[in-house]
C-alpha cells in the first residue's frame, strides 16, 4: 500500500463519479433497446452496440485505475495482465469503429434514403456490429500472448507492472503508434469525410432548409467530431511523446496524466447522452418505461389496499390504456 497524495485522492474521487455515471447511462441504453420493439432499428442496434463497448472499457478500465491507485505493484497474476489487454483494447476499437458505423448509416439515410429503405435492415445493422466485434478480437489475440508481468528497479525498489512485451521493448513503442492511428485517427478521419459529405449533400437537396437550421446542423456535426477528436487526442498525445521522450515525473505531470485519462473516460460516459438520450425517439421510449412503471406501482399499491378490506377507492381506473404504446411511432433518430 503506497502513500496517497493529493492527486491520488483526487483521482480516485474522479474515477467514481465516471464510473457512476458511465456504466449505469451505457447499461440503461441496453436494456431499452433490448426492451423496446421501436427501438429495433440499424440506428439503435448500433448505438446499443457502441454502449456495450463503453460499458466493457469503463468497466475493465476504471477498476483497474483504482487498484492501481492503492497498490502501483501487479500483484493480480499473469492471467488478469493479459485479459485486461486484451478486453480493453477491444473495447477501445470497437468503440471507435461503431462510432465510424454511425457515421456511415446516417450517411447512408440522408444521402441514398431509397437505397437505404431496402438494404438498410435492422439483421445487417447486427451482423456488421458483430463483424466489428468478432475482427477486433480476433485482431487483438496477440496482445493476450505478448502482454505479460515485468519486474523493474527503481532506486533500490523492485517495481512490478503489466506491459505489452517484456522481452522486446520495442514493440512496445510499435503498438502505441498502431493505437493512435487506427483506433483514433483512422476512425477520425472517416468520420469526418462522411459527416461532412453528408453536411453537404442535405443542404443541397433541402432548399428550404434557414440558416438557423442549417447552423443547427452544423453544430451537431461539429459536437459529434469534437467529442470522439477533442477527447481522445490528449491521451494518445500523452501516450506517444511518453513513449519517445524521458519525462520527470513531478506532480504536475501526474496532474496532467489525470485529466488526460479522464478526459478519455469521459467520452465513453457521454455517449450514451449524444447518441440516444438526445434523440427524440429514446426519450419517447424512456417517457413509456416511466409511465409503465407509475402505473405499475399505482396499481400495485391500490390492488393492496383492497386486499387488505378497504373499499372501493373512487380514483381506481376501471381500465387503463398507456398513451402511445400501440400507436406507431415513426419517428427516427435526428440526423447528426
Amino acid at each position: 500500500m503506497k502513500d496517497f497524495t493529493n492527486v491520488d485522492i483526487s483521482a480516485f474521487v474522479v474515477y467514481v463519479i465516471l464510473f457512476c455515471i458511465g456504466i449505469p447511462g451505457n447499461l440503461v441504453i441496453v436494456l431499452r433497446v433490448v426492451m423496446d420493439r421501436k427501438l429495433h432499428s440499424p440506428t439503435f442496434i448500433v448505438i446499443s452496440s457502441l454502449a456495450v463497448a463503453d460499458f466493457l472499457f469503463l468497466g475493465c478500465r476504471i477498476p483497474l485505475e483504482i487498484l492501481h491507485l492503492l497498490n502501483v505493484n501487479w500483484v493480480y497474476g499473469r492471467f488478469l495482465c493479459k485479459m485486461s489487454y486484451f478486453l480493453n483494447q477491444t473495447a477501445s476499437y470497437s468503440a471507435a469503429y461503431h462510432l465510424v458505423l454511425m457515421a456511415v448509416i446516417r450517411y447512408y439515410l440522408l444521402v441514398h434514403p431509397f437505397s437505404a429503405v431496402v438494404h438498410l435492415t435492422t439483421k445487417r445493422a447486427c451482423l456488421a456490429t458483430l463483424t466489428i466485434w468478432v475482427l477486433t478480437a480476433l485482431l487483438l489475440l496477440p496482445v493476450t500472448v505478448t502482454s505479460d508481468i515485468e519486474a523493474v528497479e527503481c532506486q533500490g525498489v523492485v517495481y512490478t507492472y503489466c506491459t505489452i512485451n517484456p522481452k522486446d521493448h520495442n514493440s512496445v513503442n510499435i503498438f502505441v503508434i498502431c493505437y493512435s492511428i487506427f483506433s483514433y485517427a483512422l476512425p477520425l478521419v472517416i468520420i469526418t469525410v462522411l459527416h461532412s459529405i453528408k453536411a453537404r449533400a442535405v443542404a443541397r437537396a433541402v432548399r428550404d432548409l434557414t440558416d438557423k437550421k442549417k447552423r443547427q446542423m452544423s453544430t451537431m456535426v461539429v459536437l459529434v467530431i469534437m467529442l470522439f477528436g477533442v477527447l481522445l487526442l490528449p491521451v494518445h498525445v500523452k501516450n506517444l511523446v511518453s513513449q519517445f521522450v524521458s519525462i520527470p515525473l513531478s506532480t504536475a505531470i501526474q496532474a496532467t496524466d489525470l485529466l488526460f485519462r479522464s478526459l478519455a473516460y469521459t467520452n465513453s460516459c457521454i455517449n450514451p447522452l449524444v447518441y440516444a438520450f438526445l434523440s427524440a425517439q429514446f426519450r419517447k421510449s424512456l417517457k413509456r418505461m416511466c409511465r409503465c412503471t407509475r402505473v405499475n406501482t399505482s396499481c400495485r399499491s391500490n390492488l393492496y389496499q383492497l386486499s387488505a378490506g378497504s373499499s372501493t377507492p373512487n380514483h381506481l381506473p376501471l381500465s387503463i390504456t398507456l398513451r402511445g404504446s400501440n400507436a406507431t411511432d415513426m419517428d427516427h433518430v435526428s440526423a447528426i
